[in-house]
């Protein structure tokens, strides 16, 4: 096998990474937008950014305004321009732990309040017993997923890491 060479090495990450993205419930763009900054070794403007990946300037500002709501990405300054620049979150752990704060803000704390407004329920039949025993289950389930997202996000990286190693062997 040929080595790559480091355009196609890019690309290749760039493209992986916007296909990973989206199990992380962000945008491929967002996801290859969020890859290239990673691997930039220098701040980038929006220009550069959608040159790069071949999307409209707009769709690129949208994105990278989206990843620095997400704090994954930031602006920053460049001597003597007057463009905005950004930069990626370059430690991983960090990314990770940002992650799981923006999918339990989006996904689960909006998930346990509606189970727990489901769980007032009265119970009148077969079926809304059915439905109750159902939601209460799920409620208790999301709730141990939120405690233990919140003990992930509140851990030391290096802890976590060499527990997680030890749980692969």
């Amino acid at each position: 096998m040929n080595p790559m060479t480091f355009d196609e090495a890019k690309n290749k990450f760039v493209q992986n990474w916007g296909n990973m993205a989206t199990h992380w419930g962000i945008s491929k763009t967002m996801g290859m937008v969020h890859a290239l900054l990673l691997v930039a070794n220098k701040p980038l403007h929006v220009d550069e950014l959608a040159m790069e990946l071949g999307i409209s300037k707009s769709n690129a500002n949208m994105t990278v305004r989206s990843l620095v709501e997400w704090k994954i990405v930031y602006k920053t300054c460049c001597c003597g321009e007057r463009k905005e620049f950004y930069v990626a979150e370059k430690n991983l752990w960090k990314v990770f732990i940002r992650i799981i704060e923006q999918r339990k803000a989006k996904e689960l704390e909006p998930m346990i309040h509606m189970l727990q407004e489901l769980s007032h329920l009265k119970a009148e039949c077969p079926e809304s017993n059915e439905f109750l025993k159902v939601v209460q289950d799920l409620g208790h389930f999301s709730k141990k997923a939120d405690n233990a997202l919140d003990n992930i996000v509140k851990s030391e990286s290096s802890f976590l890491m060499q527990s997680f190693i030890k749980m692969m062997r």
